[in-house]
Order: C-alpha cells, then sequence, then structure tokens
C-alpha cells in the first residue's frame, strides 16, 4: 500500500525535499543515478544548502526556487559543483511543496544531466563552423546536395565556376 507524499517515510521525508536554501531542513530523495550526477551520498547531502553546489557564474542560488515559488514550477538548466572539479549541466524541474495551511514546505526536483550531450552538440556546432570556413574560403567549387540532387550549399568559387550565386542554386534540383 502507498503511503501519501506527505507523510514520513523511514528513508525519506518528502514533505521537507528541499534543494535550496530557505526552507527550515533540507531532505533529500535519491536514487544511484542522483548521487552519482552529485558526487554526494544521500548523507552528505541533508543538511547542507544546495546554493554551495553551483558552479560560481552559473544561475544563482535563489533563481530558481524564486521562479517557482511564483510560478508554482520552474523548469530550466543548472550548473553544479562536482566533488571531483568538474562542472556538470543539469536539466532540471522545479515544484513547490505547500504545507496544509498554504505555506512553504520545501520543493521537489527531477533532474538529468545534460553535460555529455551539451558537450557533445557543442563540439559539433565547432566543427560545423570549421567546415563552413573551409568551404567557403576554398578556390575549388565545393557545392553539396542530397539524394534528390538539390543542393543545400554553394560556395563563392562555384559561383565563379558556374556562373550561378548560391541564391539561384542553393534548394534548386542539380540537373
Amino acid at each position: 500500500r502507498r503511503r501519501p507524499l506527505r507523510r514520513r517515510s523511514h528513508d525519506v521525508e518528502i514533505a521537507s525535499a528541499s534543494l535550496f536554501e530557505g526552507v527550515s531542513r533540507a531532505g533529500f530523495a535519491a536514487d544511484h543515478l542522483a548521487e552519482r550526477l552529485l558526487g554526494r551520498s544521500r548523507d552528505g547531502v541533508i543538511g547542507t544548502p544546495a546554493g554551495s553546489w553551483y558552479a560560481p557564474g552559473g544561475a544563482t542560488r535563489t533563481a530558481a526556487p524564486d521562479a517557482a515559488r511564483r510560478q508554482g514550477s520552474w523548469s530550466g538548466t543548472l550548473e553544479f559543483h562536482h566533488p571531483d572539479g568538474t562542472r556538470r549541466r543539469v536539466e532540471t524541474t522545479l515544484a513547490v511543496l505547500t504545507a496544509p495551511d498554504g505555506a512553504l514546505d520545501g520543493y521537489v526536483a527531477i533532474s538529468r544531466d545534460v553535460t555529455d550531450r551539451d558537450r557533445d552538440a557543442e563540439a559539433h556546432r565547432v566543427t560545423d563552423a570549421r567546415l563552413d570556413a573551409v568551404i567557403s574560403s576554398s578556390p575549388l567549387a565545393v557545392y553539396v546536395h542530397d539524394r534528390e540532387m538539390v543542393v543545400s550549399h554553394w560556395n563563392a568559387a562555384a559561383e565563379r565556376i558556374f556562373g550561378w550565386t548560391a541564391e539561384e542554386a542553393v534548394g534548386h534540383v542539380l540537373q
């Protein structure tokens, strides 16, 4: 039989679950993935202000909870310090827990680590920028088309050699 979320279980105090300062007690419901993400055990988290986990220059320690209090919930990306010295980027949805009298009782946060995804996307953007620079500055005609022969890229050398501007070639079928 499931217990209501607001009751105290022997593992977690859901009603006082808070990852942010400003709540009298901090509880923390963590599985092994959350512990790996934060690099801290459940016991190492309880009673510590989450503001101390934020990476310098990232979101302020009060921005997310303030927005959640105003709107009932908040979603965004935060950067946290990991004990190994790295920063972890975390997509988080934060919801407010209220006491029966309507007072703030804590927060529930659901997070996922997007550090690797964001790093890979940045590497892809850098690679694309380099490739664009090589293609743009090439003295050789460089153009790209798909299986249907529709042109998607046309450099300046292709304009000079073939006589069509990029505006005339891109989006059209090569014949």
